[in-house]
Parts: C-alpha cells; sequence; structure tokens
C-alpha cells in the first residue's frame, strides 16, 4: 500500500528537496547548458563496468566533441533497483560515478497505462516516485538520484481512447488520461523530487489540458519538450506551423525552462523526425544554432537526444 503523502513529503524533505530545473541564480542558459540523454537499458548499464566504461567514455565527447560533454543522463533501471539489495548497491555506484564525471542522474520511468484510472496511476508513477524518495532516503548524498524523468505519453494508445472521454477539459483530449498524469506529477513533485515528463512539442498547441497544468506550477521543474525534426529548419519552426522551438519558447512557461529533445533512432519509420540519416554533425548544427539564439532565453536550457545506443552508433554526416 503507498504511504500517506504526509509521511512521503516529510522524508523528502531531508534528502530529495533538490530541483533538477536550472539553477535560478544563473543570469544566462549559456549554449545548451542542459546537455541529456536516455538510456533505456539501464539495468544491464548499472550491471556491467564495461558497458558504464564506455557511455563514460562517450559521455565526455561525444563522437569526439568535448563542446557536447554530457551533463544529465536519464537512465531506466526499474523499479526493483530501488529496493532489491544488489541492484540499489548497484546504482548507488553507477550514481556516484555520474555525480563524479559531473552529470546528474534522472530515473526513468513510464507507460502509457499508467494513466487509465487513478489506481493504476497510485500503483506505478506515483509508487515509484516513493520507491525513489525511501532509495535516496537510505544513501548517501553522491549516492542518490538527482529527480525522477517519467515518460507518459497517452496519445500513443492506438485504441481510439485518446480522444474520447473529452467532456470536462478544454481540449479533445481523454480527461481521465490527462488528469491522472497531472495526479502522477503534482504528487511527486510533492514529495519533493525533482520531476518532469518527455511531452510532444504539439502538446502545447494542442493539449491544452496537460500544457495548462504545467503552467499552473508545482506539477514539473523543466518541460522535457520532444521536438522530433530532422533538419535544422524544422528543429526551429516545427512542421506546419506546429512545434518547433520558436514556437514554445514564444508561449508562456510559468516560468518553467524547457529543454529540447532530438529523435536519432535508424528506424525507417521515423525517417521523417529522427536525425538518424542526416548524422550527429547536422543535429549539432540544429543544436548550436538554437543553443545560440536562445542563450540568455531563461525559457531555454538546452537539448538531449533520444537515446544513448542509437546516439552512440549514429554516422557523423557532413553537416545540413
Amino acid at each position: 500500500m503507498l504511504r500517506k503523502l504526509a509521511v512521503a513529503a516529510l522524508s523528502a524533505v531531508a534528502v530529495c528537496a533538490t530541483l533538477i530545473g536550472p539553477d535560478p541564480t544563473t543570469a544566462s542558459a549559456a549554449d545548451n547548458a542542459h546537455r541529456g540523454t536516455w538510456v533505456w537499458q539501464g539495468l544491464d548499464m548499472i550491471q556491467s563496468t564495461s558497458a558504464q566504461d564506455a557511455f563514460f567514455a562517450f559521455a565526455a565527447a561525444p563522437h569526439g566533441d568535448s563542446s557536447f560533454k554530457l551533463t544529465t543522463v536519464y537512465i531506466a533501471t526499474g523499479d526493483t533497483s530501488l529496493t532489491d539489495t544488489a541492484l540499489t548497491q548497484k546504482l548507488r555506484a553507477f550514481n556516484r560515478r555520474a555525480h563524479s564525471n559531473g552529470m546528474k542522474v534522472e530515473y526513468l520511468d513510464g507507460d502509457k497505462t499508467w494513466v487509465v484510472s487513478r489506481a493504476a496511476a497510485d500503483s506505478t508513477g506515483v509508487d515509484h516516485c516513493q520507491k525513489v524518495v525511501d532509495f535516496n532516503a537510505a544513501s548517501s548524498p553522491s549516492d542518490r538520484i538527482d529527480g525522477v524523468h517519467y515518460d507518459i505519453e497517452p496519445h500513443t494508445f492506438d485504441d481510439g481512447s485518446w480522444t474520447t472521454d473529452t467532456g470536462a477539459g478544454t481540449d479533445a483530449y481523454n480527461d481521465t488520461y490527462e488528469d491522472n498524469l497531472v495526479h502522477i506529477l503534482r504528487t511527486c513533485h510533492q514529495m519533493g523530487l525533482g520531476v518532469t515528463n518527455d511531452t510532444p512539442d504539439w502538446y502545447a498547441h494542442d493539449v491544452q489540458d496537460i500544457w495548462n497544468a504545467y503552467m499552473a506550477g508545482g506539477v514539473v521543474d523543466y518541460i522535457s519538450v520532444m521536438n522530433y525534426h530532422n533538419t535544422v529548419d524544422q528543429w526551429m519552426n516545427g512542421y506546419f506551423g506546429v512545434g518547433g522551438i520558436n514556437q514554445d519558447i514564444a508561449l508562456d512557461t510559468g516560468g518553467l525552462a524547457m529543454t529540447f529533445g532530438a529523435e536519432v533512432q535508424p528506424d525507417p519509420d521515423l525517417k521523417g523526425i529522427s536525425f538518424a540519416e542526416s548524422g550527429y554533425l547536422c543535429m549539432k548544427q540544429a543544436f548550436d544554432l538554437s543553443g545560440q539564439t536562445y542563450a540568455t532565453d531563461p525559457k531555454y536550457w538546452g537539448v538531449s537526444v533520444h537515446y544513448y545506443q542509437p546516439f552512440s552508433n549514429m554516422a557523423m554526416g557532413s553537416g545540413c
């Protein structure tokens, strides 16, 4: 059973209150101050020294480019890694090594099915956050998780349910799914955890109930925008007027900073939204443009790459 929120909040105050957004005392975001990547095979990685060696070597200079040294890893190790004695030690050792390399660690998890009911939301997303709180409470500062990075995308249901149950909200999407997603994030945030959720760039344009909940505060620390485009122009301007960094930066974000994620999987189905074919240099060209354009805008914090394995294997290319 879940612990009462009051207990979670009290236990979080001492060990989990560090936010994962940009430092509010920093005047400038600099050129892509946040540089992150997703690691979906995280459970394997924390149990393999050689896999960690390869990852941290890559993170220090992706494709030989030390100017893009990664600052943050979002690692999916599964909630068992937060409770199983042997695995918790492995995860703590990984966190310690990441921190010693100047990187933050965000616990990565999430599934669309988490939002189908309040019971499902509480037994998955909320429960996992409580496990992070407990893990951190039992860990030394250098071994702790810095925040929770969820990837809960209810629009990916293919049964038509995403466009049903829309009467109570302000958009044309499932109110139950939206409310439960916000409930998970807000409850985790109230536990004292730094929280974000992967959010497609078109949500700001179309999914107002979720976006407005972000803007109201107390839900996420920063917005992880999935800015999936494969040209410099679309990276900045979106596709047919929807999405893109320029549109999102123009929005009222309620004081929240945004990071912008690029897709690099070489999947043929993702050809129109992945930098896999054009290569690292083209993607970096897009990153440099947005970073330089919005270097002093507090809404812009940086970029990220989805995800580590194809990122480490992508071709260099020759620029855009």
